[in-house]
């Protein structure tokens, strides 16, 4: 569809059990950390036949990264407005009918919505999970509250999650699974050739998309602090693709008016961030809420420490100053101090740090994700 990776229909059935068939519903299948932990669970579950209906792509200025990952893949790319959402419905009933699926699984926001408002639709021996991966405003989580009761489960990856949902639906409907990592690829020593031009003793690597979530200008501001200062240090290399245009401009205005051309550097999206997190000394997230972050998962497990926003690590996983440095989200007074005394460490110091940082990725390991979803969907 519009040349958007593989799109495969649903008019022939496997000769599998239909407890086996997973029909999974997403927004997206771009460079994200939602669509790489639900193409790494498809990827890596044991006999499941997995379908995968992705509603948004092109339209919504989002690439179509994983599509060509996973073996059956249908793309919708919908627009926005009520009658993209009516499509979307009738999409996943008619999927739903033509595989006869055991279970549906709904990965993002709109995709929990739109297969509750499916459901009663849907075959009768479907059971439907749905998902949660992040904080939700007050009007999402009205929506949860009156939407739940049409799911069997709802999972959710981190413990702030699910505090925050048991205060809209039974406490035995919510299951934690957290993300995984794969330690044998981020651990694993790469050659990172991307950093022999740069001139900067200390370099850090932020990976993620250009969004607001993400909030890089704030990176951006932090950084013109310091060099206002005549403290700027080091150098920091942005590894995405952009999300919001308008976010993009105001990062070019701030490159430009603190002189952070050769300071505060953009690459593209990369199919082996590993190669990013090894070459760097630390990883930089300056999100202002996150769920479980794939961005600090990834970089423990390739032993560098992460610098986050107290939000950004509301899950605890990052420790101030043993696998990391946590600052006050939003505050770019807090994250220049942070960066500055960074900078201030030896290699030595940092080095130090590493074991630490791939213990703690190891209770991520991604064979415990996947095998808690498995355990999932044996129960429904």
């Amino acid at each position: 569809m519009n040349g958007m990776g593989r799109a495969i229909g649903y008019s022939v059935i496997m000769n599998i059990s239909d407890r086996h068939r997973l029909f999974v519903c997403t927004d997206f299948l771009m460079a994200g950390g939602i669509e790489y932990q639900t193409t790494e669970l498809i990827k890596r579950l044991n006999g499941y036949e997995c379908h995968v209906l992705c509603l948004y792509a092109s339209r919504w200025g989002r690439s179509v990264h994983f599509a060509n990952q996973l073996p059956h893949v249908q793309v919708l790319d919908l627009g926005h407005g009520p009658l993209s959402k009516i499509q979307a419905i009738w999409a996943i009933i008619r999927a739903a009918w033509q595989l006869q699926p055991r279970l549906v699984y709904a990965v993002n926001y709109h995709s929990n919505l739109l297969t509750r408002l499916a459901r009663p639709f849907l075959p009768r021996q479907t059971r439907l999970i749905g998902s949660v991966r992040n904080e939700y405003t007050a009007k999402q989580l009205r929506y949860e509250r009156w939407s739940h009761r049409l799911c069997d489960a709802v999972i959710c990856n981190s413990p702030h999650i699910q505090t925050m949902l048991e205060a809209v639906m039974p406490h035995d409907k919510i299951h934690f699974i957290p993300n995984g990592v794969d330690m044998e690829r981020f651990a694993r020593p790469v050659e990172a050739e991307w950093r022999q031009p740069l001139s900067s003793q200390r370099v850090l690597v932020n990976m993620g998309r250009i969004a607001r979530q993400k909030n890089q200008t704030l990176l951006a501001t932090a950084m013109g602090r310091l060099q206002q200062q005549g403290r700027l240090t080091m150098q920091v290399v942005m590894v995405g693709e952009v999300e919001d245009t308008a976010m993009q401009a105001e990062l070019d205005h701030l490159r430009t008016l603190y002189n952070l051309t050769d300071w505060l550097l953009q690459v593209a999206p990369t199919p082996t961030p590993e190669v990013y997190y090894q070459g760097a000394d630390a990883t930089i997230l300056s999100s202002d809420y996150e769920g479980l972050p794939n961005v600090a998962l990834e970089s423990l497990a390739a032993g560098k420490p992460v610098i986050i926003s107290d939000r950004a690590n509301a899950s605890g996983l990052i420790e101030d100053r043993v696998t990391g440095w946590v600052f006050r989200a939003g505050d770019a007074a807090s994250l220049a101090e942070t960066l500055a005394y960074v900078s201030t460490l030896s290699a030595e110091a940092l080095g130090a740090m590493q074991a630490a940082c791939q213990q703690r990725a190891a209770e991520y390991a991604m064979p415990l994700m996947v095998a808690r979803f498995e355990n999932l969907y044996r129960s429904l």
